[in-house]
């Protein structure tokens, strides 16, 4: 009897279920590719811009170093480009039915707002993906007018660790600044605030990002935190979450107006929409008058609880599992002599990473060719313990004392560039520009305060377009640039460096040193008197000055 032929759908069937992907991400994948080399028909001039700068345009760093962006950081943000924007679909139910290679995915029960993933390997960069599609979104808002672009962001992490990395790209618009990602042409448009968990509202902006973790939203009444056990015990217990931070975040994205793009960091947990994480984000999409422009989620494992990847899923990459003990060793070497700025020592580095994860990472000595080792070992907890242990035990003996030198004359700041200004600005005749740019109000009433003080015969605020900037190392070790905000010349002659602070971050304390290093310098080597200030705007509203050596008598007594 011959042998029955096996139906055709139960093979394609068997064959699906090898797939790796998530079921749209093929069909995906081709239309972009397809669409990239067409010449990215159908997307607005802002849009235009911002690719041929992205992908077209050779950049390189302040150091000299060229800089471009990865191949699938690149294709990670044209597939969001592409679907919101060329094929607008922005709803679960088309893109299913557009692009899905099944017909029993279930739809999602909240399809209110464009939902799309992003699957990428933890240390793939994509927070640099996350940069450009705020930039994108926000460039299409203020540029082309779009009300259905964001220009206010919310950036949410789902534990502090994550929270803390997030911090370190956004704090400050760092990662903006650091990177190519604003366009020279559509620079004049990029008014643009970054608010951490905890920051107050500062003069107001066009644009706005807020960035806080998930715990926010809710009280953990059990105490138990998301943190792996192994990531526990060497950090210790998180702080208690409160949601007072939250909820002022969420009034202050309300009475922004307009429309509001979220976006979820490390984002496998959003499959459940009963959660408190998806609650609060439907909730804002009703209560912003402009709703939700799009929700992003970036994850490595965006699965569900049976393993299935989420069906939103739009992009998928993966960074290739390392095979042996040695290229995990390499890695991390190659990592941690970046992070301590000393790339010759990678090869006296690999053996010591070796030693330390054969003798001491586990507590005894094991075999790291053994498969569960080698998993043990490339993983995160793993990576963020070897290189934490290296990188604060390096960085205590890189640094090299060195004399001072005066390298040039200095400048004059009638040398600075004209420059665009939106924000508040204030009329003087002792600063050598007709008004004075001021960040907030603080720094306007100080310049108001500054004018006014007969001991002080000229002064000025520090523009970045002069670009003056003192070198600094952070509270974990990477060089840094502090711009202070005013400079300004007292009567008897001494020059002042003067940092105007409403609510401080971690290193403000590097930068005073730094600074009051600098001025200590600087007077040697001049021969003039220079001396650092730093005036918090708490102990400023006190002491009510009105002169500069009020605010100096009164300052070294309230420190």
């Amino acid at each position: 009897m011959p042998r029955k032929r096996k139906d055709e759908t139960a093979q394609l069937g068997l064959l699906e279920a090898k797939v790796s992907t998530a079921p749209c991400v093929p069909g995906i994948r081709d239309k972009v590719k397809g669409w990239r080399e067409g010449g990215y028909k159908g997307v607005t001039g802002t849009t235009r811009i911002l690719l041929n700068h992205w992908f077209y345009t050779d950049h390189r760093l302040p150091n000299g170093r060229k800089f471009e962006y990865h191949h699938f950081q690149r294709h990670a943000v044209e597939t969001l480009i592409y679907l919101y924007e060329v094929a607008k679909l922005r709803r679960h139910k088309n893109l299913v039915e557009t692009f899905a290679t099944r017909s029993d995915l279930r739809l999602l029960q909240y399809d209110e707002f464009p939902r799309y993933c992003v699957k990428m390997a933890t240390g793939s960069g994509k927070t640099k993906v996350m940069s450009l599609a705020m930039a994108w979104q926000f460039f299409n808002a203020a540029a082309e007018g779009r009300d259905d672009f964001a220009k206010t962001f919310l950036l949410i992490a789902p534990n502090v660790i994550v929270f803390e990395r997030l911090r370190k790209d956004f704090a400050g618009g760092r990662i903006f600044q650091a990177d190519p990602v604003i366009p020279n042409e559509l620079r004049v448009f990029w008014d643009f605030q970054c608010y951490m968990r905890g920051d107050g509202e500062r003069a107001s902006s066009l644009g706005a990002l807020y960035l806080t973790n998930v715990q926010q939203f809710y009280d953990r009444e059990n105490g138990e935190s998301d943190e792996p056990m192994a990531l526990r015990e060497v950090l210790g217990t998180p702080p208690p979450a409160q949601k007072l931070a939250m909820e002022d975040f969420s009034e202050r994205i309300i009475a922004r107006k307009g429309t509001v793009a979220v976006i979820n960091d490390e984002a496998h947990h959003t499959h459940d929409e009963e959660s408190e994480w998806n609650k609060t984000i439907r909730n804002l999409h009703k209560q912003v008058s402009g709703g939700l422009a799009a929700q992003f989620d970036f994850t490595a494992t965006p699965r569900h609880s049976k393993g299935q990847l989420f069906s939103w899923t739009v992009f998928d990459y993966t960074i290739p599992q390392p095979q042996t003990a040695e290229e995990v060793i390499g890695y991390y070497a190659r990592r941690i002599a970046q992070d301590v700025k000393l790339p010759s020592q990678f090869s006296t580095l690999a053996p010591k990473v070796r030693e330390f994860l054969e003798n001491k990472a586990f507590g005894q000595k094991v075999n790291l060719q053994e498969p569960a080792m080698l998993k043990a070992i490339s993983s995160n907890v793993a990576q963020y313990v070897t290189i934490k242990t290296f990188r604060e035990a390096l960085s205590k003996l890189v640094m090299e004392d060195l004399k001072p030198q005066l390298l040039h004359g200095g400048r004059s700041l009638m040398e600075t560039p004209p420059f665009p200004w939106s924000r508040a600005t204030l009329a003087a005749d002792k600063c050598v520009f007709n008004l004075v740019p001021c960040a907030n109000e603080f720094e306007k009433e100080f310049a108001r305060f500054l004018q006014k003080a007969d001991d002080v015969e000229r002064f000025a605020k520090l523009p970045e377009q002069f670009g003056f900037a003192i070198e600094y190392t952070d509270n974990v070790g990477n060089l840094r640039y502090y711009e202070p905000d005013f400079v300004v010349l007292a009567n008897d002659g001494t020059h002042y460096i003067v940092e105007t602070k409403g609510l401080e971050d971690v290193n403000v304390a590097h930068k005073k040193r730094a600074a009051e290093l600098w001025c200590e310098n600087t007077s040697k080597l001049t021969g003039k008197s220079w001396a650092y200030l730093l005036v918090r705007q708490k102990d400023y509203t006190e002491l009510q000055p009105t002169t500069l050596n009020d605010l100096i008598v009164g300052s070294q007594t309230l420190v």
